[in-house]
């Protein structure tokens, strides 16, 4: 018979240090039961700090990602950053855009195609990107990816792969492998967004992530990371961050799925505002995302939010008539009693 158990059947005595911090019992045994069991953590949880951040030279390779980065800026050389067509990494390329771009960097972005192209690197993509940059620096996407790195290689790119999926049983050979499952980085669960968010704070320290918060917390919300450690620095300071943004794509992604900024939440994140970012990946071109997040124009943004808000109507319509199908086959097609 099924039977439903809670986690704890019965717990252990709340210690006295944590009844005293003055959380309503039932929220401090929910906290408990995340495994956050120290007055320290509890703080953390409650209460995220920016100081709360690691050091982001702790995440292996950075130090000459760093390295490498700071050359090609020098030397004026084109970097072109290669994203995924999600929300994540289409802010993850966001992320590094700005930055880049403020330090006069000769930066271009490329996103894949969903349905021509597919996940990741492929060898079409980098032979032709090949042709005038010389650094290609993946967000949210790479890691697997060894043949197509060491044919960019081999064309004369230096590459730089960040991702934060899990490994494949070969890495990558080039510059600079970033990948919080890998060496001993304090956090794993960082998205891609994540990722390139933690690059720039190496590259530019705290003043050159400030502008990047909202753009960080939209991935993280949309990649369902856990909102835990890092995670919920980046949410709580990005969703601060996104009331009271300038930032034109924000600002017209949010009139356009009817967010109040100042009332902004995380449901309003995951559920009105990352779906309408998803849908041009899925139906149209998801470069139109990056193009969102990064204009300076609010009418140029505004014209983009509406192109995504139709798709992402379509997108719905088309999902719907899915499912009626699915339905539909369940019912003609399978015997449930037999």
């Amino acid at each position: 018979m099924l039977q439903f158990l809670p986690k704890r059947r019965e717990r252990e005595e709340i210690a006295p240090q944590l009844l005293s911090l003055s959380v309503p019992r039932r929220l401090l045994e929910l906290i408990l039961d995340r495994g956050i069991d120290t007055p320290e953590k509890i703080e953390r949880y409650l209460h995220p700090s920016k100081d709360d951040l690691y050091d982001p030279m702790l995440m292996q390779d950075m130090d000459k990602a760093v390295a490498v980065i700071g050359d090609a800026i020098a030397k004026g050389e084109e970097i072109v950053v290669f994203g995924d067509y999600d929300v994540d990494g289409v802010t993850a390329t966001a992320i590094l855009l700005t930055y880049l771009r403020k330090q006069g960097a000769n930066v271009s972005f490329y996103i894949p195609d969903r349905h021509g192209e597919g996940y990741g690197l492929n060898i079409a993509a980098v032979e032709q990107l090949a042709r005038h940059a010389k650094l290609l620096i993946t967000v949210d996407c790479g890691i697997t990816c060894v043949s197509e790195v060491a044919r960019a290689r081999e064309l004369g790119m230096r590459v730089i792969v960040t991702d934060h999926h899990q490994l494949g049983p070969e890495l990558p050979q080039c510059e600079a492998v970033l990948n919080p499952l890998m060496g001993q980085y304090p956090f794993r669960r960082l998205c891609g967004a994540g990722v390139a968010f933690k690059i720039v704070q190496a590259l530019g320290g705290m003043e050159a992530v400030e502008p990047l918060w909202e753009l960080a917390a939209l991935a993280t919300i949309a990649d369902i990371v856990p909102l835990l450690d890092e995670n919920r620095v980046i949410v709580t300071f990005g969703l601060r961050a996104m009331a009271k943004t300038q930032r034109p794509g924000l600002i017209a992604l949010m009139e356009s799925a009817g967010v109040d900024p100042k009332n902004v939440s995380s449901s309003d994140v995951a559920f009105r505002m990352a779906p309408r970012i998803n849908a041009g990946g899925r139906l149209a071109l998801a470069s139109r995302g990056v193009e969102l997040l990064t204009t300076r124009r609010l009418d140029t943004a505004r014209e983009i939010a509406a192109e995504l808000d139709q798709d992402n109507t379509k997108r719905r319509e088309l999902e719907m008539d899915i499912f009626k199908q699915a339905d539909a086959m369940v019912l003609e097609q399978i015997d449930f009693l037999n």
